[in-house]
């Protein structure tokens, strides 16, 4: 499957540093899609690992 051209994957520090190209170019709002809807431990996961990085 090939993601759009505002999408991203891959390991965590790419997600990051996406993430923060995103953010500078005036992007407010990211949903991740990947997440099972009631999956807590992933969610938890993606918050603690790439979320917080930009606390």
């Amino acid at each position: 499957m090939a993601l759009g051209p505002g999408s991203m994957s891959g390991p965590r520090n790419n997600l990051i540093d996406r993430r923060g190209v995103c953010v500078d170019a005036g992007v407010d709002e990211i949903m991740f899609g990947f997440i099972r809807t009631g999956d807590i431990e992933k969610f938890q996961q993606v918050e603690a690992e790439i979320v917080a990085a930009f606390d």
